[in-house]
C-alpha cells in the first residue's frame, strides 16, 4: 500500500499514486479504513495467484539452489499488467483477481 491521507474539516481523502489520483474524498476514517482493508485483501490475493502461477519459482532445494521458472513468470508478469491496466476500475479490477483465483483452484483441484 502506498497511499498519501489529508485531512479537511475532519474528513478523509486518500491519494494514490499507483493511479496518480484520489481514490476517497471525504470519507469518514472507518469508511478508509474499509476501503484500506479490501485494498490489502486484493494485494494478498495477487501474492497468492503468483504463487499458483509461477511455484516453484523462487524456492529453494535442499542442496541449497535455488529454481527458477522464467516462463511462468513471464506468464505472471503479462497477466499482471493485463489486470492493472484495469486498476482505476476497483470492481472490474477486484473481479479479474477472483475470477483468476477461481479458475487457477479450480485447475489445481482437478
Amino acid at each position: 500500500m502506498n497511499y498519501k491521507l489529508e485531512i479537511k474539516d475532519g474528513k478523509w481523502n486518500v491519494y494514490s499514486p499507483k493511479i496518480d489520483r484520489y481514490v476517497m474524498e471525504g470519507a469518514s476514517v472507518d469508511e478508509v479504513k474499509i476501503a484500506l482493508s479490501i485494498d490489502m485483501e486484493y494485494e494478498m490475493k495477487l501474492e497468492i495467484i503468483k504463487l499458483f502461477m509461477t511455484f516453484p519459482h523462487g524456492f529453494s532445494t535442499m542442496n541449497g539452489r535455488t529454481i527458477v521458472h522464467k516462463e511462468a513468470i513471464e506468464e505472471y508478469e503479462a497477466w499482471r499488467q493485463k489486470a492493472h491496466q484495469r486498476i482505476g476500475f476497483p470492481e472490474e479490477y477486484h473481479s479479474l483477481i477472483d475470477e483468476k483465483i477461481k479458475e487457477l483452484l479450480a485447475e489445481t483441484l482437478t
